[in-house]
């Protein structure tokens, strides 16, 4: 599922990044990030935003990586297919 690609993607970069889930607490608290990352917890936009700004990442970013874990793609992949829908509606060098 998505949530559980969430997840594992979070555990992954924060592990890579070498922070702990109390060092990413200042954004929230250390609970909310281990409900995430066990897959036992949603997130909103806003949570994404949070997390990826921890992680010193572009939300795009996180969810482009989520995005690839869970359809199996690459990332480059999804953020090319998703550059070339975004152009398709002509909104590619427009600030929405």
């Amino acid at each position: 599922s998505l949530r559980q690609s969430f997840a594992a993607v979070l555990q992954m970069l924060r592990q890579s990044k070498g922070n702990t889930q109390r060092s990413m607490a200042s954004s929230l608290d250390q609970t909310t990030i281990s409900k995430v990352e066990s897959g036992k917890h949603s997130v909103t936009l806003d949570v994404s935003q949070k997390l990826a700004a921890a992680l010193d990442l572009e939300l795009t970013a996180l969810i482009a990586l989520t995005v690839s874990r869970d359809s199996n793609r690459t990332p480059r992949e999804v953020l090319l297919a998703s550059l070339a829908e975004i152009e398709a509606l002509g909104l590619a060098d427009t600030n929405q």
